[in-house]
């Protein structure tokens, strides 16, 4: 699950991101930054892009 702050990255499924588990893997894949935690699998949330 994703929790508010984490970085998130692409995912290989469109429309989708998904949690990046180690930031130095995901350098220039980062959309943004969770602004709020993930209660279900595919919940919508909140994400400040950067």
């Amino acid at each position: 699950m994703i929790k508010a702050g984490e970085l998130i990255t692409t995912s290989s499924k469109k429309g989708y991101g998904m949690k990046c588990k180690k930031p130095i893997d995901c350098v220039g894949a980062i959309i943004g930054v969770a602004m709020e935690n993930q209660k279900a699998k595919e919940d919508v949330i909140m994400v400040m892009v950067k």
